[in-house]
């Protein structure tokens, strides 16, 4: 049980903060043809300096750091990973993007 509440305390730490991601499509080409899908569901994803939380159950993503409109670091976060740390020499203002499928999720961040 102690494990639980370190694991939630750490979770909603006070120099955590939720991203504000926006939504869009890497491709607009439909998957499968006929009736559509859901609309896609947003992650939750938390920023703490160069440190990013998520929630569980999630799909495998493509980091990309865009800087002044080029992409100056790329990674790769495996399905269901509790935490990915950005490299400390990437500073500044940046849009960081988290791409999965035909989905992009970005949003601005100050590192």
């Amino acid at each position: 049980m102690l494990s639980l509440l370190s694991i939630t305390m750490y979770a909603y730490s006070c120099n955590q903060h939720v991203l504000h991601l926006s939504a869009g499509y890497v491709d607009e080409t439909p998957a499968y043809h006929g009736k559509g899908k859901a609309p896609v569901r947003i992650p939750v994803i938390y920023q703490d300096n160069h440190a990013f939380s998520f929630q569980s159950c999630h799909s495998e993503y493509i980091i990309n750091i865009v800087q002044n409109g080029e992409v100056v670091f790329t990674s790769v976060v495996p399905a269901d990973a509790a935490q990915f740390e950005l490299p400390d020499y990437i500073s500044g203002e940046c849009i960081i993007q988290f791409m999965t499928g035909n989905y992009c999720f970005w949003a601005e961040i100050e590192l």
